[in-house]
């Protein structure tokens, strides 16, 4: 909207009344992974209608829907599966169409290219970007390919009357089989190969660690009609870049990572992807990337005991 115009000058805030809120809702929980906020509880979805109809997109991401999958489908939650789950690779997408993906290309073949190795790869992986996942690379490419050749991705659109559930099922099968042929050939003349490790090609680099990285999301765009384009579901969140050896190393995404339960004193953990100095030499400059990319925390240090116990040095002014 054009923002240089007295009619849309911004000349007042909304009042809190007058923002989504939820107090205590049914579950136990709110949650929100920059989504439409109507869907921070599943038992208490917000009439959207009883607000400004601009006050943002109306879409729930599919990260978002993996955060309520793990929400809804634990009822006894514990600081020890939170540690767990912050960790979780799973790309929804993969659950939502992979079945329908593998039923198109099996014993297909498209420009003497076979489908039949990429449908076995496909069938055998866990539906996770996890370090020693086969079939992690060949599923990414493959969709972000498939999304620029046609109109009509999904089975199912997302439908704000099944928030949870939507989109689903493989729009275009001919176009499917068409990419994946492509992505077969392309693959094989990079990697020799379409059974690589995710771990293998993308990593995290800094200082002199090289380690092989988890997670991904690709850039958000406007498309698949309202929802971000390169939304695969995952809730370990990692954006990568092509370096000049063909790797491909974590940028952005998940940073600094905390998660805390209300005990007295509180038990806390938590994360830094980039470490916490920036001096090269300093044994603090690696530490934590290197926890970060094994999917471990460190403990917070609440206490003054806690504190004396983990100290490398003290000193007076």
């Amino acid at each position: 909207m054009p923002g240089d115009t007295s009619a849309t000058e911004w000349n007042r805030l909304l009042p809190q009344a007058r923002l989504p809120l939820l107090v205590n809702p049914e579950g136990g929980y709110v949650q929100n992974c920059n989504s439409a906020p109507w869907y921070t509880n599943l038992h208490a979805i917000i009439d959207r209608r009883q607000f400004p109809e601009d006050i943002t997109p109306n879409f729930n991401s599919l990260r978002t829907q993996i955060s309520l999958e793990m929400l809804e489908g634990d009822k006894d939650l514990s600081l020890e599966k939170i540690l767990r789950y912050k960790f979780n690779t799973k790309l929804l997408l993969a659950d939502r169409v992979k079945e329908d993906l593998v039923r198109a290309i099996r014993g297909q073949s498209v420009d003497g290219v076979s489908l039949d190795e990429a449908a076995k790869v496909l069938e055998s992986w866990d539906n996770r970007a996890a370090h020693d996942a086969n079939g992690a690379l060949l599923f990414t490419n493959f969709w972000l390919a498939y999304g620029k050749k046609t109109e009509h991705p999904y089975a199912v659109a997302w439908d704000e009357k099944e928030p949870a559930s939507t989109p689903k099922g493989l729009g275009d099968a001919e176009a499917a089989r068409s990419v994946m042929a492509a992505t077969v050939k392309t693959m094989k003349e990079k990697y020799g190969t379409i059974a690589v490790k995710w771990g293998d090609v993308h990593r995290l680099r800094r200082g002199n660690i090289d380690v092989p990285m988890s997670g991904f999301i690709s850039e958000f765009r406007n498309g698949f009609r309202g929802a971000p384009f390169g939304d695969f579901g995952s809730f370990r969140v990692i954006r990568y870049d092509e370096e000049k050896d063909g790797k491909f190393v974590a940028r952005q995404g998940d940073s600094f990572v905390m998660a805390v339960e209300f005990s007295s004193p509180p038990t806390a953990y938590t994360v830094v992807a980039y470490s916490q100095s920036d001096d090269p030499n300093s044994p603090h400059h690696t530490d934590q990337s290197a926890l970060f990319a094994q999917e471990k925390w460190k403990r917070v240090s609440f206490t003054q005991d806690d504190i004396s116990k983990n100290l490398e040095r003290s000193y007076h002014p």
